[in-house]
């Protein structure tokens, strides 16, 4: 399947998600994250805002800020994607799709790909675990994620 086809369809899955199955899982996901032991004690992080029903990092934010971590967050500013600070220690990411190894599927626009290219930050993937398969297409840009939490598991 062509990674314009794999988008359709996580995209369409996620989308049918209802409210409250958006906050379980992401509260889920939220609990998980909190096992890696990588996370305790940073000092900064990149953390992405979500839209589309992509799981909520609002609980992250929060937890972040009130240990003291500061957060980042990527914005758009005149044609162009930045996230300011670059020595952050970890960055969560959103995804479409993220197989078993830690490929991700963006969006098709290769943001994160260019912004986190030479970061060395811990690179967080986060999802519904429907949204993991074995295998997906990967190029040599594409961003490997460290880990990859979703309400079931860490991978």
């Amino acid at each position: 399947m062509t990674k314009d086809k794999l988008r359709k369809k996580y995209i369409e899955k996620r989308i049918a998600l209802s409210a409250q199955e958006v906050l379980q899982k992401s509260s889920a996901i939220f609990k998980n994250l909190q096992k890696i032991e990588k996370l305790h004690g940073i000092k900064s992080a990149s953390v992405y805002i979500a839209f589309g029903n992509e799981v909520d990092t609002t609980s992250i934010v929060k937890k972040l800020n009130t240990d003291g971590v500061s957060v980042h967050v990527p914005k758009y500013l005149r044609g162009k994607w930045t996230l300011g600070k670059k020595g952050f220690d970890i960055a969560i990411l959103p995804g479409v799709a993220f197989d078993t190894r830690g490929v991700r599927l963006g969006y098709g626009k290769g943001v994160y790909d260019k912004l986190l290219a030479k970061s060395r930050a811990i690179k967080i993937g986060l999802a519904y675990d429907f949204q993991i398969t074995d295998k997906l297409p990967k190029e040599k840009h594409d961003l490997v994620m460290d880990y990859v939490v979703t309400e079931k598991r860490i991978i």
